[in-house]
């Protein structure tokens, strides 16, 4: 921007129709919007220019400054002219864009030169370098950014809302942002030695604070503090950014970070699991001011909140999704390994929780956790302090006095089973893919139980007694005709997860109270049921999200709408198991599931192309149909059809050869999963790759 242009726009803002709409407005909106556009129209253009003409376009700045401010102190309290205030407004409004248009243009290429950085980093870039950060044994060593590159990704990353808006819009906002900030946003990416992850780290610290001079000016004089001198890429000074964002952390959120030091590094963290721990361990707390009164919170609110925590966390750049559903909520997610060790170092320091210590460390613990089998010899140890022990891999009984264990993860590591009706304050049991065969008869000893998971074991039938804790919450086990569910006159209120049991035969008589709450059913071994049974047990809950049907065979009456009448809340459906006297599908597409998102078909044995009665299914984003679910050798997706799926899979229909595929049919689809199916011909319209990798 030369001095002639810039004396042009003091002459534009000189215009009597601008000079009358502001003595009618100080300190009204438009005053404020010109002196907003004015700091951005200084900060956009100053940082690219020669040294020679920073100066100049210093000194014009203070000029046209000078011009503004005596305009504006002549015009204060002179009364409006004739024009009248529409007219007003659209002189001023005509002229501002004049301005605006004019700077634009003189400035065409810095703008653009921006927009091409600030485009750089999408949502899914940012997530490619959290991943490539999960890779690396010592992020300090990772590839640093240039100057612009570190700005933008600190940025996007500290003011996510700029993520979700379109590109032009995001670019101006972004802009705006970094001018009225001045040149914080580069002195914090210099802090970082513009290394990715700190970077990652204190945009997610920023995202959480106000998008002020003075706030960010303070993450700058701290980062300023910690950082390594001469500019140095250590370890030490990533170390201390993670530690400055731990301390960041609002208390809560402290405990749950220190609990990823109960993983081994570099392993997958199943979210589910998890969030239940945290909700055994207490660790979720009251947000609303009336749950604080009652001192209490319903399983539903706990669930919410903990999953909300695992958000908060996954902005900060303190975990990384690995596995997110195509319903949004995470699935498992890993932590960055620099992260991971700080995590294990600092629940040591703060005796929150011990990982692979030696014997005499344990003493001082009130968690321990065992990562693999050390062939440390605890058993000579103490453990009736200790309140949560996890293991992995572990084949060592040492657990003969912990009688106040909250938490026992014994992943696939031995199980002690004589003890567990000791533990009278466990709440949290998980022994999936351990060597248990049989858990005792008199389980429900155990009152205070909230979750139990015995999938991957070899466990064929529970005790009757379990289905006396009328805490629990959650049960995973494994399909079974012998693991049958409780009886309907049980009294477990809260049960939110029961996956996957056979129906109990009183389920004949009466409909079960427990039904009301839960939000995921998987049901095995149904044959004992008549239709009527089923269809009034799956339409009994209120909230259910996911529903299964596993068996030798599924009832015919599946296969119309006669099945899921009042199913407005489920978003899942499984149906394993051939279809009983009927081989096709008769879907009334305004009856079926309205929400309906998820549908996975299993060794159906259908006769009759499922796909176009499928394909009107409006909210479908996920289709799999396996292991025979269709045996016919043609196969149509109509026009149109299945408009939002995103992910198909098709795994072991042997009989398939031809697949149509007509114009606008999945034209969302973004996965495609082909196992197995050796005589289909690839579709010469369909646009995704086909894949033989299984999901």
């Amino acid at each position: 921007m030369d001095t002639s242009l810039l004396s042009s726009i003091i002459d534009m803002l000189s215009h009597p129709a601008v000079n009358n709409f502001l003595s009618e407005n100080i300190p009204g909106i438009y005053s404020g919007e010109l002196v907003h556009r004015l700091m951005v129209m200084r900060y956009t253009t100053f940082k690219g220019l020669p040294q020679e003409e920073k100066q100049a376009q210093i000194e014009s700045m203070q000029l046209l400054a000078r011009k503004v401010t005596n305009l504006m102190s002549e015009i204060v309290g002179r009364k409006a002219g004739s024009i009248t205030r529409d007219d007003l407004e659209k002189d001023w409004r005509e002229i501002a864009n004049s301005i605006m248009d004019m700077f634009i243009r003189s400035n065409y290429g810095t703008l653009q030169l921006e927009g091409e950085v600030l485009s750089e980093f999408s949502c899914d870039h940012i997530e490619r370098i959290e991943n490539m950060l999960l890779e690396t044994v010592d992020c300090s060593n990772c590839k640093t950014l240039n100057e612009k590159q570190s700005q933008v990704l600190l940025l996007k990353k500290a003011i996510p809302v700029a993520m979700h808006t379109p590109t032009e819009e995001q670019n101006r906002l972004l802009l705006e942002i970094n001018s009225e900030l001045e040149s914080l946003p580069l002195l914090i990416c210099k802090a970082c030695v513009e290394q990715p992850l700190s970077l990652l780290l204190i945009g997610g610290l920023l995202s959480f604070k106000p998008i002020s001079y003075d706030t960010w000016n303070r993450v700058k004089d701290d980062l300023v503090m910690i950082k390594e001198p001469n500019n140095c890429v250590t370890s030490n000074n990533t170390w201390h950014i993670i530690n400055y964002c731990y301390n960041d952390l609002p208390n809560s959120l402290k405990l749950c970070f220190l609990y990823f030091a109960s993983y081994p590094i570099g392993n997958e963290i199943p979210a589910t699991s998890l969030s239940h721990i945290w909700i055994a361990e207490g660790f979720v707390t009251p947000e609303v001011e009336e749950w604080i009164e009652k001192g209490l919170l319903t399983p539903e609110e706990e669930e919410r909140i903990a999953n909300k925590y695992l958000e908060q966390l996954v902005q900060r750049s303190l975990v990384c999704v690995s596995k997110r559903s195509l319903l949004g909520t995470i699935k498992s997610f890993r932590l960055p390994r620099q992260v991971h060790e700080f995590a294990i170092q600092q629940s040591y320091k703060d005796y929150f929780m011990a990982a692979n210590p030696d014997q005499e460390k344990v003493q001082s613990m009130l968690r321990l956790a065992i990562h693999h089998d050390n062939k440390k010899q605890y058993t000579k140890v103490k453990m009736n302090h200790i309140l949560s022990f996890l293991a992995f891999n572990f084949d060592r009984n040492v657990l003969g006095s912990a009688v106040l264990l909250r938490v026992l993860e014994l992943r696939k590591s031995t199980v002690p089973v004589t003890i567990l009706p000791n533990m009278n304050f466990l709440r949290y049991l998980g022994l999936r893919g351990s060597n248990i065969c049989e858990l005792p008869k008199n389980i429900g000893d155990v009152k205070y139980l909230q979750t139990l998971d015995v999938r991957d074991t070899s466990i064929e039938t529970l005790s009757e007694s379990l289905w006396t804790i009328s805490k629990l919450l959650h049960v995973y086990v494994n399909p079974s005709p012998q693991i049958k569910g409780p009886p309907s006159a049980a009294i477990i209120p809260n049960l939110h997860i029961l996956k996957t049991v056979a129906a109990h035969e009183s389920w004949q008589e009466n409909i079960p109270n427990f039904l009301i709450n839960l939000r995921k059913f998987a049901l095995s071994n149904w044959e004992n049921l008549d239709w009527k049974s089923i269809s009034s047990l799956l339409n009994h809950p209120d909230n259910l999200i996911t529903m299964a049907i596993i068996g030798n065979i599924i009832p015919s009456e599946c296969a119309d709408i006669r099945a899921f009448p009042n199913l407005k809340t489920v978003k899942s459906i499984k149906l394993e198991g051939q279809w009983k006297y009927c081989r096709k599908l008769s879907i009334d597409n305004y009856k079926f599931p309205p929400n309906l998102a998820k549908l996975t078909l299993t060794n159906s044995g259908l006769k009759e192309d499922p796909m176009p009665t499928l394909g009107r299914l409006q909210s479908l984003k996920l289709l799999r149909l396996q292991d025979e679910a269709y045996t016919g050798n043609q196969m149509l997706c109509s026009a149109n059809g299945f408009p939002q799926l995103q992910f198909l899979k098709l795994k072991k229909l042997e009989n398939l050869v031809n697949w149509v595929v007509e114009p606008n049919a999945m034209s969302q689809l973004t996965t495609l999963r082909v196992v197995q199916c050796g005589k289909l011909n690839h579709p010469s319209n369909l646009t995704v790759t086909i894949s033989d990798i299984d999901d």
